[in-house]
């Protein structure tokens, strides 16, 4: 909430137009790790409210079970995505990490 605060004082400071041309560097300067790290939050986020609109689905609106279902549906689909995401996550690391071994022995 904190981060929203700045993010608008930023916004009314700098003017729509210089707001957006820095956010937008800001952006191109994402590294994949962080890219990933992002997503895999988003993806636990869309989860869980997926797992909230199934239970509200099947216990409060009883007549609606097939929405249910699809969302369940969906719900794996989720899964599947974020254990792709973090295998994508670990490889990325990894590989960071062996660059930095590699550079480190280089200037040794």
């Amino acid at each position: 909430m904190i981060e929203l605060k700045k993010l608008i004082k930023n916004l009314r400071e700098l003017g729509w137009k210089e707001f957006r041309r820095r956010w937008g560097e800001g952006i191109q300067r994402i590294t994949p790790i962080q890219l990933a790290k992002t997503e895999m939050i988003a993806m636990v986020g869309a989860m869980l409210g997926l797992i909230v609109a199934i239970f509200i689905f099947i216990f409060i609106h009883n007549q609606f079970w097939i929405i249910a279902v699809i969302m369940f549906f969906n719900l794996i689909l989720q899964g599947a995505g974020l254990i792709g995401k973090i295998q994508q996550y670990k490889s990325l690391k990894e590989f960071e990490f062996q660059l930095v071994e590699e550079f480190m022995e280089e200037k040794e």
